[in-house]
């Protein structure tokens, strides 16, 4: 029995939930966890322990390897279809998340990625796993306060990706992590296995006088970026031109942008028209 939600200050109804417990002490571990969530969501839903939002859910963990099972291989599935990586990270914004945010529930995250993918792969597995908390692994849950509406009982590690990258050798080590390929989801969509190449920055270099004139000769300097976990190989970068201008030379070739860097690729000259006018954009 536990929260998804930090609980508050004021803690367990001891005497609520304690008290059916002596008048049925034959009752077994189930009945008992779903009591004690009722008695728990009931105390701060204007009960002895005032009112306050909040959540708590009782977990059958004798079905917590099948669970596993499933998460790993919803896991798997999204792995497998890399290309949704950007639907992923908006269905983590869109996911109920609680006071320490890197937490999220599991349940509603399957819920908003059904919604945004018609992918018949990982809608597959996700609605699989979720049907399967909600009638195996969940006994009882329940939540205060409609800031909290997407609890449905079992909160996931989902982190920002600096937090990720902060904690993802720890995370590594932990025996859930071991168990299935979450962290691996996790890490190929904040570090893809492929690379991920952008144009981080572009800037104008004028070695004469600082200012672009007419007939000047100006310089590209192009910077790479890759974000993913595999080398970029041989990349062209070409320049186009619009207006009294005109790039000299053919395009340029870089032989590599090592994963997770950022790379200078070869200047690029542009020429200036000789009558190009002031303070024209090009």
């Amino acid at each position: 029995v536990g929260a998804e939600e930090t609980e508050p200050g004021d803690g367990w109804p001891y005497d609520d939930f304690c008290a059916p417990l002596v008048a049925n002490p034959d009752m077994d571990a189930k009945e008992l966890g779903s009591v004690m969530v009722d008695a728990y969501c009931a105390s701060y839903n204007g009960g002895s322990q005032g009112s306050r939002n909040t959540n708590q859910s009782a977990l059958d963990l004798t079905k917590f390897d099948a669970f596993l099972a499933k998460l790993d291989a919803f896991s798997v599935a999204m792995n497998d279809n890399a290309h949704l990586t950007a639907i992923y990270k908006q269905a983590f914004g869109k996911t109920q998340a609680f006071y320490y945010s890197q937490y999220k529930d599991l349940g509603d995250y399957i819920k908003e990625l059904n919604l945004l993918t018609d992918n018949s792969e990982v809608k597959a597995a996700g609605t699989e796993l979720k049907n399967f908390m909600d009638n195996e692994v969940v006994i009882n849950t329940g939540y205060i306060g409609s800031n909290l509406a997407g609890s449905t009982g079992i909160s996931i590690y989902i982190p920002t990706k600096s937090q990720l990258n902060d904690n993802i050798e720890a995370y590594r080590e932990l025996k859930f992590a071991e168990a299935c390929h979450w962290d691996e989801f996790l890490q190929g969509v904040y570090f893809p296995n492929v690379p991920v190449i952008s144009v981080k920055a572009v800037d104008v270099v004028e070695e004469n006088d600082g200012a672009v004139n007419p007939g000047d000769t100006v310089k590209l300097v192009v910077r790479l970026q890759n974000e993913g976990m595999k080398p970029g190989m041989n990349l062209t970068v070409a320049a186009d031109v619009a207006g009294d201008a005109e790039v000299l030379g053919d395009a340029v070739v870089v032989d590599q942008v090592p994963a997770l860097s950022t790379v200078e690729a070869p200047v690029i000259e542009v020429k200036i028209g000789d009558n190009c006018p002031i303070d024209t954009k090009l």
